[in-house]
């Protein structure tokens, strides 16, 4: 079995919670769904397209924390809006609370992907490998959650005996 391993590194990190709405908390490692969908970006699958070619009985995925972590909340102002005009010229704003991730250095997951029936491995270690992702970096795989996070994968080999 082969595989591939990356470190995706970040000054801060955000992985929403599924059961808060009106706060975000966040996820200590980015959730299966998250790194399905950075590979999906890396691959350039289409959205919602990728599910069943990434899901768990075609790719093992697994994730660690390379560092310590830990949460602080600020408080960010959203647009409150209830219909699409509003989204142009906003009457109301509102602020929501986010738990964010950070580290004392940099908030640091190692990823392993891997499966025999996964067929697309060698494209994602070339693309990972020379850094030649499909959809935008900035826009989709390099971000951790927020737009204003920015992330840098490093790339490592990982060759598995059957």
């Amino acid at each position: 079995m082969r595989g591939v391993i990356f470190d995706i590194e970040s000054k801060y990190a955000h992985f929403r919670k599924v059961y808060t709405n009106s706060s975000s908390l966040t996820y200590s490692v980015p959730p299966r769904t998250t790194l399905e969908g950075i590979i999906a970006a890396i691959l350039g699958y289409e959205r919602d397209t990728y599910y069943k070619m990434l899901d768990s009985s075609s790719v093992n995925i697994a994730v660690k924390k390379n560092c310590p972590t830990y949460t602080m909340t600020h408080t960010l102002n959203y647009i409150k809006a209830v219909s699409p005009g509003e989204l142009v010229k906003p009457k109301k704003h509102t602020q929501i609370p986010v738990e964010i991730l950070a580290a004392e250095a940099n908030v640091s997951y190692r990823v392993y992907v891997a499966g025999d029936s996964f067929e697309d491995l060698e494209t994602l270690i070339r693309r990972i490998k020379h850094e030649k992702y499909v959809f935008p970096p900035l826009i989709y795989s390099r971000f951790l959650h927020l737009s204003s996070f920015f992330a840098e994968f490093h790339f490592d080999l990982l060759k598995l005996s059957p």
